[in-house]
C-alpha cells in the first residue's frame, strides 16, 4: 500500500471517528441543551477579525440550524490570544465548573514542542474527560503548514478522542488550485473572513444526527499517561494578594511542597515595570519572571518552575528580585498564580 493510500485511509478514518463521536455525544445528551466549549488561542478568540466573523460565532449562529427538533445550544468561548496549552491548564478548571458537553480544543497552532506542553495537553484533557465532558482536538496550520501535530495526535489515541486536522484540508486546497493562502490567511497563520467561513463549514459537518443507536460509545479514561501524566490532577495556588504591597528583596512564599510538574502565570505589559520574581527549588535558582517585556501586550504568560512527572517534595521559595523603588517597579501587576501537578 503507498504512502498516499495510508494517508487518505488515516484522514477518512479521523474524519469519520469524529463524526461518529459527535453523532454519539449528540444522542447522550438528547432532551436538553447541548454545551458545545472552544478552548484555545487567538483562532478561537478571532484574532484580527470582527467578532461576528469568528469561526466560534458563525459556529453559534448556524448550529441550531443543523440540528433536529430545535435543540438549543450554548456555546462557551475560552478563546485568549497569545496563550497556550499551559494557559488553557489554569482556563479548565473554571470550564469544568460550566459543565460542558463538547470541547473544541485549539492549542496545536501556539504550543512548541517543549515537554510540559505536552504535559499542559494531557492535563487539559485528562480532566475534561474526568468530569464527563468529550473532547475534540483541532489542527490549524501556519503558513508552511505546520504545528504541534505529533503531541496532540498522541494525545488523542491514548485517550480515544478524535482529531480535526482543518490544517491539512486548508493546504490540501492550496496544493489543489481551489485556496491561495493570501485568500485565507491574513498573516501567517490567522484567518481572513473567508478562512473562518471554511473552518465553521468543516465543524458544521462534524454534526451529523443519526438513528438511534444501541450501543453508544463508553467513555473511556486510560489507567496510565500518555507521557508523565504530570498535570492529569492538579490545582491552583493563586498568590495574587501577597503581590500587592511586594517590595524588592522580600519573600512570597517559602513552603515545602510535594508535586509532580510546577507552572507559573503571570501578565506581563509592555509598560517599562522593573518588577521580577525569582524562583528557587531545594535551594537553586530555576527560573524568574520579569514584568515587562517590550512585545507584551497586558497577556498572561506561562512558565515550566520545575519538576520531571515523579511525584517529590521539594523547598519551595519565590522572592521579590530587582527593582529600583519607588519609581519603576510595581509587583501588583503580576497576579501570580502556581499550577501544581500532583
Amino acid at each position: 500500500m503507498d504512502c498516499k493510500m495510508v494517508e487518505k485511509i488515516r484522514e477518512e478514518f479521523m474524519y469519520m471517528d469524529a463524526v461518529n463521536y459527535i453523532s454519539d455525544v449528540l444522542q447522550k445528551t438528547k432532551g436538553k441543551e447541548l454545551k458545545v466549549a472552544f478552548l484555545g488561542g487567538s483562532l478561537s478568540k478571532g484574532e484580527r477579525v470582527k467578532r461576528e466573523l469568528c469561526f466560534v460565532s458563525l459556529f453559534e449562529q448556524k448550529i441550531e440550524e443543523r440540528l433536529s427538533n430545535g435543540r438549543k445550544v450554548s456555546v462557551l468561548r475560552y478563546g485568549q490570544s497569545g496563550t497556550m496549552s499551559s494557559n488553557g491548564l489554569y482556563k479548565v478548571k473554571k470550564l469544568i465548573e460550566e459543565k460542558p458537553d463538547l470541547v473544541f480544543l485549539d492549542y496545536a497552532m501556539n504550543d512548541t514542542g517543549d515537554r510540559y506542553l505536552w504535559e499542559s495537553t494531557e492535563g487539559i484533557c485528562s480532566q475534561l474527560v474526568q468530569a464527563g465532558a468529550h473532547v475534540v482536538i483541532l489542527l490549524f496550520c501556519n503558513d508552511q503548514g505546520h504545528c504541534t501535530r505529533g503531541a496532540m495526535e498522541r494525545v488523542a489515541s491514548h485517550y480515544h478522542l478524535p482529531v480535526v486536522d482543518i490544517g491539512k484540508t486548508i493546504t490540501d486546497k492550496i496544493q489543489k488550485g481551489e485556496l491561495t493562502w493570501e485568500e485565507y490567511g491574513l498573516d501567517y497563520v490567522h484567518p481572513t473572513p473567508l478562512g473562518h467561513e471554511i473552518i465553521t463549514s468543516e465543524l458544521l459537518n462534524l454534526f451529523q444526527e443519526k438513528e438511534q443507536k444501541e450501543n453508544v460509545m463508553e467513555d473511556y479514561y486510560p489507567e496510565t499517561p500518555a507521557f508523565l501524566g504530570a498535570f492529569r490532577n492538579s490545582y491552583i495556588m493563586d498568590l495574587s494578594e501577597k503581590m500587592v504591597d511586594t517590595k524588592p528583596g522580600d519573600v512570597i512564599l517559602d513552603t515545602e511542597i510535594t508535586m509532580k510538574m510546577m507552572l507559573m502565570e503571570f501578565w506581563q505589559d509592555s509598560i517599562k515595570n522593573e518588577a521580577g520574581l525569582v524562583f528557587m527549588l531545594d535551594g537553586q535558582k530555576v527560573c524568574g519572571a520579569d514584568a515587562y517585556a517590550s512585545m507584551a501586550w497586558g497577556n498572561p504568560v506561562c512558565h515550566y518552575v520545575g519538576g520531571d512527572g515523579s511525584e517529590e517534595t521539594y523547598h519551595l521559595v519565590i522572592y521579590a528580585g530587582k527593582g529600583k523603588p519607588p519609581a519603576n517597579w510595581d509587583y501588583s501587576q503580576f497576579h501570580l498564580r502556581l499550577m501544581i501537578g500532583c
